[in-house]
């Protein structure tokens, strides 16, 4: 299947890498190491997250919110967060392009990666999520059975499922009844996965971001037919 490179009307929400890790040093800790290593790229203000007015004890213990950032802070394009045992970074939208968000993406796990604060990576994540101001069930290409009560009075549609790339587990979300900016229309959210048992995420960094987003954007246009996908405006390389 030949993809495209970008999209001229592009659907983009948000988008996130989330990198989880056993860490080196006291949880506490985690967010001053870190932060030295990289406050050059993002001196703006850094701001407290509610969460972090909950004690470390019932955090960690809480497996929905184990692996919350506790500290945000704004760069020029992105946004970084960071917990005792995650970091994620997100570019601010418009999106500012793979190439741009990969680059900065790696540029500051390396750092992290030099403060000595992380240990093994056991999970990465990304997720796009992306906003059309219609409803593009019929103009997906995937199908919905209601033999029952008949498609046509399926009002409000949310479907989630899961699909298997090699090592990669992409987790599907569509819903055709979604909110963004005060409009109405279709949500479709990829969250692309993979867990580490050892040390592979940190010698092969730029590869393994590459073949998550490779996963996703693979996933993400296997979905829409034609019609769509050419009202989005695809740019393909010559």
């Amino acid at each position: 299947m030949r993809l495209p490179i970008r999209l001229e009307k592009c659907p983009l929400i948000d988008c996130i890498i989330e990198v989880r890790f056993d860490t080196n040093i006291v949880n506490s800790a985690v967010f001053g190491v870190i932060y030295n290593q990289i406050r050059s790229d993002y001196p703006g203000a850094v701001n407290n997250l509610p969460i972090s007015q909950l004690p470390e004890a019932i955090r960690m213990s809480d497996p929905n919110l184990k692996f919350k950032p506790l500290y945000r802070i704004e760069g020029e394009k992105t946004v970084i967060q960071i917990g005792s045992d995650v970091i994620n970074l997100s570019s601010k939208m418009p999106y500012i392009g793979w190439e741009e968000f990969s680059r900065i993406a790696i540029k500051v796990l390396n750092k992290a990666f030099d403060s000595g604060a992380v240990g093994r990576i056991t999970r990465l994540g990304h997720r796009y999520i992306n906003f059309i101001d219609h409803d593009v069930t019929p103009e997906l290409a995937m199908t919905f059975g209601f033999d029952k009560i008949g498609a046509q009075s399926v009002k409000s549609l949310n479907i989630r499922t899961s699909i298997t790339d090699g090592e990669y587990i992409n987790g599907l979300t569509f819903a055709n009844d979604g909110h963004y900016n005060g409009k109405s229309g279709s949500l479709i959210d990829i969250d692309t996965s993979r867990e580490y048992a050892d040390d592979y995420f940190k010698g092969n960094i730029e590869q393994e971001l590459f073949n998550a987003h490779q996963s996703e954007k693979n996933l993400f246009f296997s979905l829409l037919k034609e019609p769509l996908l050419d009202s989005l405006k695809p740019i393909y390389n010559e």
